[in-house]
Formats: C-alpha cells, structure tokens, sequence
C-alpha cells in the first residue's frame, strides 16, 4: 500500500491522512470547561481535585485546581457527565451537567462547604450552586437574576461577573457580556478566565486579530496549555497553519505528556506536504500518550505515509 500512495500526489496522501484524524478528535472530544473552587466567603481553594466521567465510562476526565482556585479540562463529548469536587477538610460537592463537545462550556465556578464533625458526602448549597444549575440547565434568565443577586447582596465578589458575562453572551447581548468580564478586569488585570471570554466574544464576531490579542494575553497571564491549543485551533481553522504550530507547540510543551498538540503539528504538515515533520509529530505523540485514542490515531496516519 505504501509503494502505491508513494506515487500519488502530495495533496491526495494529505487529505487521505486528514481523512483518518478526523476520527480520532471526534472520538476524543473536543469540549472543554474551566471554572474555580472557592471557600463560602471566597477564598481560593488550592489542590482540589474535580473529575468528570460519563456514565459507566472508564475513561475519567480531571483536572486539579492551582493556587488561584482555578482549573481546566479538555476532552468532553456531546453528553451528560458526573462530576466530583474533593478537597482535604471540605464536603465533596457531587453533581451532572450536559457537556457540548463544540468549544468551551459554561464557566463551572464552585463552592464547597467545610466539613464538620460527622458530615458525609453530599452536595453543594446556596444561591451561587443554585444559579449555577439554573445555567447548566439552560435557564439562562433565571441564573442571570440570581447571579445579579448574589452579586447585589456581596459586591466584592466581583469573580461573579465571569458567570454573569457567560449568561448574557448565551443571550446574545454581547456587549452588556464584555462589560461584565471588563468589569473582572478592572479588579484582577491578569484573570484568564476573562481575558479569554473576551476573545471568545472576538470569535464569534469573527474578529480574528483582537481574538488572537486576547488569547495571547491570557497566554502570558497563565501557564495553562489548553488556552494556546485553542490559539492554534483558531489559526489553523483560519488556514494560517505556520502560526498554529507555533501554538500548539507551547500546548504541548506545557503539558508533555499530552499527544493531541503533537498530532495537531503533524495534521499541519501535512496540509503544507511535508511528510517528514508530519511523521515526527506523530511519533512524538505516541511517546507522549501512549495508550490514548490520540496516539492510535497517530499510529494509524503513520502507518498510511508515503515511505521513503
């Protein structure tokens, strides 16, 4: 089969090889969702760790949260996930939210209650856990109202503005969102949540220069890889393959054991026919995460290149 492919055309064997990575981040996910942890009166709560998992699925998502309260998962699908939130002298904070494999989620900004002598596990109280099921569960007006409530009762908990801003931009009312995030700004210059919401914002209006101005920024503000991966989904989508492998390569060096930036790289290559750096990146996938859906996919579109 590889002597038959090596005499075809560049650009056929490429898009045979993109034929078969569509597959794999289908069947991986793509959605993702970040949010924080905090005490009842705000105070970040640091090495807690949330995981996600669907259904009877062994394959279990997770994330821990940094000194900030602040965390990050990527790889959801289209579909319900159980979620878990634990950390050392707190009650567990159980619940269920619909994940969208397309982009980013609703910000999940959560609250867990100390535990006290004889409590058990159970589930997260109040008005923020109450308007954050509101929004998970799509009542959008609903959890905006009782956002604003929390928010009236408590005004330093300016953080609040990141869920309300998420709200109003399901409401299509844009501008009213990228005052609440601004808002976040003006307290917390560096909060990457807001400076990515921003440039989400920039995305859906189809301005590609202040989404990447944004995203670049909020690079600089965090060591999170998943917000340059993004960068460079929004470059290659856009056709500028030289500047995604830019960014997909930071991805992939912050988190090095993480196989989809390197498959990304090689997916670029590709587009631009170079076979060699294409089965680079593959082989550095497999090495990175051996036994996830990634890396079979990589040993997959390996296997199909031209051989010298």
């Amino acid at each position: 089969m590889s002597r038959m492919m090596g005499r075809q055309p560049a650009a056929l064997v490429s898009a045979v090889l993109l034929s078969l990575a569509a597959p794999a981040f289908a069947q991986m996910g793509t959605g993702r969702v970040s949010g924080t942890v905090s005490d009842p009166e705000g105070n970040p709560i640091a090495g807690a760790l949330i995981t996600a998992r669907a259904g009877d699925s062994s394959r279990v998502l997770e994330a821990t949260s940094d000194d900030r309260g602040r965390w990050a998962i990527l790889g959801f699908r289209s579909r319900a996930y159980d979620f878990s939130v634990t950390a050392t002298g707190y009650m567990p904070y159980n619940y269920q939210a619909p994940m969208s494999q397309a982009g980013k989620n609703p910000d999940m900004d959560l609250v867990l209650e100390r535990a006290q002598m004889g409590q058990s596990a159970g589930t997260g109280g109040g008005l923020l856990a109450e308007a954050q099921e509101l929004h998970r569960a799509g009542r959008f007006e609903e959890a905006l109202g009782v956002y604003e409530e929390v928010l009236s009762s408590d005004p330093t908990v300016y953080q609040v503005n990141l869920n309300i801003g998420a709200v109003l931009r399901e409401l299509n009312r844009p501008d009213e969102a990228r005052a609440a995030f601004e808002v976040v700004l003006e307290q917390e210059p560096n909060n990457a949540g807001a400076i990515v919401s921003l440039a989400e914002l920039a995305v859906a209006e189809g301005d590609l220069d202040t989404a990447v101005m944004h995203f670049e920024a909020a690079i600089d503000a965090t060591d999170d890889e998943i917000i340059p991966f993004n960068v460079g989904q929004i470059y290659f989508q856009n056709g500028r393959v030289d500047e995604a492998i830019e960014f997909y390569a930071l991805a992939a060096e912050r988190k090095i054991d993480w196989a989809e930036p390197h498959v990304q790289i090689a997916i670029c290559h590709l587009n631009k026919g170079d076979f060699a750096m294409a089965a680079e990146h593959l082989n550095m996938a497999i090495e990175a995460e051996p036994d996830s859906a990634a890396a079979a996919q990589a040993q997959a579109m390996l296997d199909a290149l031209p051989q010298p």
